[in-house]
């Protein structure tokens, strides 16, 4: 048993490994979205927000490998009303994010994340319930 549930084990910890990435990234970008920055930073000027994307690749044996990287574009143009940051036209810059694709990010990695959290539980009770035949 020990043999075979080590891949699947490794599968669903890389696997929660990968949402809570993907929740922090989907946090992080949520509660800077409403950021502003000038559209040509001044200096001392804070650097702009840079959004999260976080990509997922295959590992050989089994598992995901989840990395963080950077949106580009990392801000759009927007109109900045009176904001003290905006330019000579009105502009500021705006990051990068779709608070709805961030919503949604969100709720498929708590689904995930509980996914493999179940595969983890019933790995050990398929694993406590062999120990138990053999005794």
């Amino acid at each position: 048993m020990r043999g075979m549930s080590e891949p699947i084990l490794r599968t669903a910890l890389s696997g929660l490994v990968a949402a809570i990435r993907r929740t922090e990234a989907a946090a992080t970008n949520t509660a800077n979205a409403s950021d502003v920055s000038r559209l040509k930073p001044k200096e001392g000027d804070a650097p702009a927000f840079q959004p999260l994307l976080v990509s997922q690749t295959a590992q050989p044996g089994g598992g995901v490998k989840a990395e963080f990287r950077p949106v580009d574009p990392a801000t759009l143009t927007a109109p900045g009303g009176d904001s003290p940051s905006a330019d000579e036209d009105g502009l500021v810059a705006i990051p990068n994010v779709d608070l709805a694709e961030q919503r949604v990010d969100a709720l498929s990695a708590q689904r995930a994340f509980e996914a493999n959290l179940k595969i983890i539980r019933v790995a050990s009770e398929m694993q406590d319930a062999v120990l138990d035949i053999k005794s």
